[in-house]
């Protein structure tokens, strides 16, 4: 169900609860159940070598973990339009 929602809104529950949502980086539109799916497999990605993946999402140009480089997803606002809308200095 979370994937669903992912891939249809761009938000899971825990994105809707802290107003984030995801977003292909090259056109600014929600994820689908395809891309959603490929992220979460990626994931573990993340937590390899003690979670470098999560940390790179601190210090990275785009603050995106590996899972969401490898698939072009950026996490912005649920408010933004696009990827050009908001800079991540500001978060």
């Amino acid at each position: 169900m979370q994937l669903v929602g992912e891939g249809r809104t761009g938000q899971s529950v825990g994105k809707k609860v802290f107003k984030i949502r995801a977003i292909r980086a090259y056109d600014g539109l929600v994820p689908g159940i395809s891309l959603a799916f490929a992220r979460r497999l990626f994931q573990f990605l993340n937590y390899a070598a003690f979670c470098l993946g999560w940390l790179w999402a601190i210090r990275g140009p785009k603050k995106q973990t590996f899972a969401d480089a490898i698939t072009g997803v950026v996490v912005v606002p649920a408010d933004a339009t696009s990827p050009r809308q908001f800079t991540p200095e500001g978060w």
